[in-house]
């Protein structure tokens, strides 16, 4: 397993934007539809959850490289 002290940081990072994206998800189903910006919260949303997502791979992916340290749980 790789080294906690190199993932911890990364993974705090991903989970604290995922908090902020969820805020903002849940505040632009606050806006109205008459809204003549609703639509494009919408997008915004969903743009920023899809980016996310893919955003999400691409670090699980990297972290399998960071090489076992001493403070790797075994």
């Amino acid at each position: 397993m790789a080294d906690i002290d190199v993932i911890k940081p990364s993974y705090d990072a991903l989970k604290t934007m995922r908090e902020t994206i969820r805020a903002f998800s849940e505040l632009t189903d606050l806006i109205p539809e008459e809204d003549s910006l609703s639509s494009l919260w919408s997008i915004l949303v969903e743009r920023l959850e899809g980016d996310m997502i893919v955003l999400n791979k691409e670090v699980h992916s990297l972290w399998k490289f960071v090489p076992d340290g001493e403070n790797s749980p075994t």
